[in-house]
């Protein structure tokens, strides 16, 4: 029994989402908007072409690729530059599956290698794999808290009850997916260096360190998370003074500090080579533009990319987190504050609803941070007979919204901020 719970399920799970992945978008068409490399996503892809293909020489990639993969970047000839805002950090983690398909791939010299046929498939081959990781690191950083079971059953209700199935299997060439293996094995490395039983290895040090790293260059916002990570537990300045002590070791800095530098170098170069600046600013006049007044009921509740219409189960979430404030549980106070500021940036960003996407998208990887009070009620309540009942049937009534939203979404909302009209009549008739 053993065996099968530590190969032969994780195995299961991993094909299980590559052939959900696959099935998804096996029928997606080439260079149009339903295409696996449009917009978004082919901005955070575009450097692993343009490395390992065209070498950055703009007059080399193929015409109007830049049009025909939705703009998500754009080719200068004149200046002989390739710009994409996006940074790097996605495609560090899509390059293995990325030069695996190149291998594979009998598309040499044709009209659009690198973004025609088998590559179409990178983002989504690439975020099946990191989607099974943050799972697998995820319920192994739950075990430390939990028993198999509750870690188990939480990690489910998350994955399905929230956007983040939506990023993994629908939009997955976005950011999200990748963050959110990043979060989980985040919370992982912090559970296993800051446990005083064991002893700290060096690699698990570095491996920190990168990870740390990675999250800050797929998106600096991300620092939020880290923050909360970090001092994950300590619930008094005493354990909180103590966490800081551990981490301003010499040996901690020396290696974050490397392994920071070694991660961000693509970035400087990349930014040096399209502005002649080793730091840049690629998002040009997009900005925090309602800091002053933050858009917080439409970021919230609005059909348009709202949070909560899509996912109703942040609102088990959020009341649970009062809970454990309430009963001075800990991480209940930290979570809540954490969620707090992804919620008040988020709603200060120029464009609320982050364009088009599903359910305000940012907030996919958070739920690696989320899963705490999901497992905390989940372990208090097996014992009342109706309030475990209720709350099942709840948390069942928010994933089948959340589910069937995602059937019927169609990559974009296309009502007004509050035509929740429209917004209905897509979840009935999807």
């Amino acid at each position: 029994m053993s065996y099968i719970k530590k190969f032969v399920l994780p195995l299961l799970v991993c094909a299980g989402l590559f052939l959900l992945v696959n099935y998804r978008h096996q029928y997606n068409p080439e260079f149009t908007w339903r295409s696996d490399l449009w917009a978004d996503p082919a901005g955070y892809y575009v450097y692993l072409p343009a490395l390992f293909i065209y070498d950055f020489d703009a007059e080399k990639f193929p015409e109007k690729i830049d049009s025909l993969c939705g703009d998500g970047f754009k080719i200068n000839t004149v200046k002989n530059k390739l710009f994409t805002k996006y940074t790097c950090g996605v495609a560090i983690l899509q390059a293995p599956v990325f030069l695996i398909v190149h291998a594979l791939s009998n598309s040499s010299g044709s009209q659009y290698e690198g973004f025609a046929g088998l590559y179409q498939k990178v983002p989504a081959f690439a975020a099946a794999f990191y989607c099974f990781l943050g799972l697998l690191f995820l319920f192994k950083f739950l075990r430390f808290y939990f028993t198999t079971r509750i870690s188990a059953l939480t990690t489910l209700c998350i994955f399905f009850g929230t956007n983040l199935y939506f990023y993994s299997v629908y939009g997955n060439g976005h950011s999200h997916v990748y963050s959110f293996a990043l979060f989980s094995a985040f919370l992982y490395l912090t559970k296993v260096i800051t446990n005083e039983t064991k002893e700290h290895k060096i690699i698990q040090i570095i491996s920190w360190s990168f990870v740390a790293a990675l999250v800050i260059l797929i998106r600096p916002l991300n620092v939020i998370f880290l923050i909360a990570a970090a001092f994950i537990d300590c619930n008094s300045l005493n354990s909180f003074w103590l966490r800081l002590q551990l981490f301003l070791k010499p040996k901690y800095i020396i290696i974050l500090l490397a392994a920071t530098a070694i991660t961000f170098i693509p970035q400087f170069l990349y930014w040096k080579y399209v502005s002649g600046n080793w730091i840049y600013y690629s998002y040009g006049n997009e900005s925090f533009l309602y800091w002053k007044s933050p858009q917080l009921m439409k970021l919230l509740f609005s059909p348009n990319n709202g949070l909560l219409p899509y996912n109703p189960i942040y609102l088990i979430i959020v009341f649970t987190l009062l809970i454990m404030i309430f009963k001075k549980v800990k991480n209940g106070l930290s979570i809540l504050v954490a969620f707090c500021l992804v919620v008040y940036f988020s709603a200060s960003w120029h464009a609320v609803t982050f364009g088009c996407g599903y359910g305000c998208r940012n907030f996919a990887e958070y739920t690696a941070l989320f899963t705490l009070p999901m497992g905390w009620v989940f372990e208090k309540i097996k014992t009342y007979r109706f309030t475990k009942f209720l709350l099942s049937f709840l948390i069942a009534v928010c994933i089948l919204i959340n589910q069937k939203a995602i059937f019927s979404y169609d990559r974009c909302f296309f009502g007004e901020d509050w035509e929740y009209k429209e917004f209905f009549q897509e979840l009935i008739r999807g």
